[in-house]
């Protein structure tokens, strides 16, 4: 059996839209996410931050149950320990049913 990744950055990038996810659903079993949003203080604003909460509500729409990581590769992390309690925080708020 094939598995799929879905990098959110790179669909967003490759203009491909969110139903692509439901097509590939029997196959995903990991899925990227940028640092959530709202932007952390002192990072810059990155053009997946308006559409992801619409992401994330498709991953729960369409009962995703595998992994979901933060991708940091845009730098917006300048302390961790600080600030990823606050991405699990949105990112939980969003995800738990």
């Amino acid at each position: 059996m094939q598995h799929t990744l879905a990098d959110w950055w790179h669909m967003v990038q490759e203009n491909e839209p969110i139903t692509n996810l439901a097509e590939a659903l029997d196959h995903l079993r990991h899925v990227h996410v940028p640092v959530p949003v709202p932007p952390l203080p002192g990072s810059p604003i990155q053009r997946t931050d308006e559409s992801l909460p619409e992401f994330l509500w498709a991953l729960l729409a369409l009962n995703h149950s595998g992994r979901v990581s933060v991708e940091d590769n845009g730098s917006r992390f300048h302390r961790f320990h600080q600030e990823a309690p606050q991405a699990l925080a949105y990112l939980q708020t969003h995800l738990d049913n």
